[in-house]
């Protein structure tokens, strides 16, 4: 459907209503629950663009865009101005710049259904807790090999990254900020006084991280034990597979020491980006419902499209409720440093790892989410973890079958390059990990 941006208002609330329909009356894809449905592939997906430089309907917009878009169950192409586009309060000043320089945009609006979140104390999210879950296991099936291979770069001959360093911990500091990071908020590292160096909260942050993972259990494809591994008996497996890619010459000693520390990194990252949303929600629901009681008659949108019509007050209120539908935490726009934001590839290898839908908290990135969920899916198998559910199968073939692909265009280029790289990633760790 091809609709004039000018009825933005009225076009958004009739997606939302009809993505409300599909989660309350149950019309799920089949194999979706509560706990597994990713709330992304339902968001109403908006392509806006600009009549005179993309066509009248829109065929100068990338073919990979326009397959994307076209891919999910609840989407609109709209045309439109510059002068249009900056009326809509729901396009951020970002997008506003994006179509400005590129003539259109794809709108995926957050739907956090903040009416259904519990009030009071905040409980763990599903989301993350496997994170955190994550981050611990791994940390403490890793550590052992990141020492082991640290000092045995150093030793090896030849300038690796390790030679700066005098510690495995001085190494993480500068390797791994994120892990610093929540050595430095962790209350592990504000025990001693005066204040350790930055290796040592480092040091000592890991090694109750390292304490709480051997607790947890993991499970491999292909091993001829089917029980799941934890403790000594999970340090042993991932030293024997570290070996074994050594020995067929699939990487050196530095190169495995890199990729271990760069996945602890990006599950220190998801960790801490899931628990700053999550904990963002317990402010954003109150004043989401406050601000609902005011607004839900004449429409949060409406009302800011038309702020001369409207009370300071109510004003104040959509403000309030637009805000706790896309808070910053979990919109992550581009113009903030790709240290904070999350990575097409650093999705791919969240939901590999920890069997999470990383969209449950980072709502960037929405057109990969085939590539994305299909990362989850190989997860599950690669650690026994679940059967997959046929939505992912389906991903997978769409996939293989090249239909979001945009073959032998030249605007498909950095797509296709991003898209591919974030499989390749899973691919390689299932490689690394002899799954």
């Amino acid at each position: 459907m091809i609709s004039d941006i000018r009825a933005f208002n009225g076009i958004y609330e009739e997606m939302m209503r009809r993505m409300r329909r599909h989660i309350d009356d149950g019309r799920l894809l089949s194999g979706f629950n509560p706990e597994t449905m990713s709330f992304v592939y339902l968001q109403p997906a908006i392509l806006i663009y600009d009549p005179v430089r993309h066509g009248p309907n829109g065929e100068g917009v990338p073919t990979w865009v326009i397959k994307r878009v076209n891919f999910r169950p609840i989407k609109v192409h709209m045309h439109g101005f510059d002068k249009d586009v900056s009326r809509i309060p729901a396009i951020d000043t970002w997008q506003r710049k994006q179509f400005h320089e590129l003539g259109y945009l794809v709108l995926l609006l957050p739907t956090i259904d903040l009416q259904k979140l519990p009030q009071g104390r905040r409980q763990l999210d599903i989301a993350e807790d496997r994170v955190r879950v994550a981050f611990e296991t791994w940390t403490f099936a890793l550590m052992p090999e990141i020492h082991r291979l640290f000092y045995a770069t150093k030793e090896g001959g030849g300038a690796t990254a390790a030679d700066a360093h005098d510690t495995p911990g001085g190494y993480l500091v500068l390797a791994a900020p994120e892990i610093m990071a929540a050595a430095e908020r962790s209350a592990v590292s504000r025990k001693v006084e005066p204040r350790p160096i930055a290796a040592d909260i480092v040091h000592t942050y890991l090694e109750a991280v390292q304490n709480e993972g051997r607790k947890h259990r993991i499970a491999f494809h292909g091993d001829t034990d089917p029980s799941p591994l934890h403790g000594d008996a999970l340090r042993a497996r991932i030293k024997r597979s570290g070996t074994r890619n050594k020995s067929s010459g699939k990487v050196r000693d530095d190169e495995l020491l890199a990729i271990y520390v760069e996945i602890l990194h990006i599950l220190a990252k998801a960790r801490r980006t899931v628990t700053e949303v999550m904990s963002a929600r317990v402010v954003q629901m109150k004043n989401y419902q406050k601000g609902m009681d005011t607004t839900e008659e004449p429409g949060t949108h409406n009302i800011l499209s038309n702020r001369d019509q409207f009370p300071k007050r109510t004003l104040n209120a959509a403000n309030k409720v637009l805000n706790a539908q896309m808070p910053k935490e979990y919109v992550q726009p581009p113009a903030t440093s790709n240290k904070d934001n999350l990575s097409v590839s650093e999705l791919g290898v969240i939901a590999f790892l920890c069997d999470v839908d990383p969209y449950a908290f980072c709502a960037q990135h929405g057109l990969y989410f085939p590539e994305v969920w299909v990362a989850r899916g190989q997860g599950a198998l690669s650690f026994k973890r679940r059967k997959i559910i046929k939505f992912e199968r389906d991903l997978a073939e769409v996939i293989l079958s090249g239909e979001l692909s945009a073959q032998n265009s030249p605007d498909s280029v950095e797509h296709e390059l991003i898209a591919a790289r974030m499989m390749k990633d899973i691919e390689f760790l299932e490689a690394l990990f002899d799954l």
